[in-house]
């Protein structure tokens, strides 16, 4: 299970125990 949130601009994607505990955020730009 893989849990995506788009806040702000900024997407911050949760993955399992698979290849790190730390929450990954990557910076959005739309447009």
């Amino acid at each position: 299970r893989v849990d995506a949130v788009l806040k702000d601009g900024v997407l911050t994607v949760r993955l399992p125990k698979a290849e790190s505990a730390k929450p990954r955020q990557i910076a959005v730009r739309a447009g």
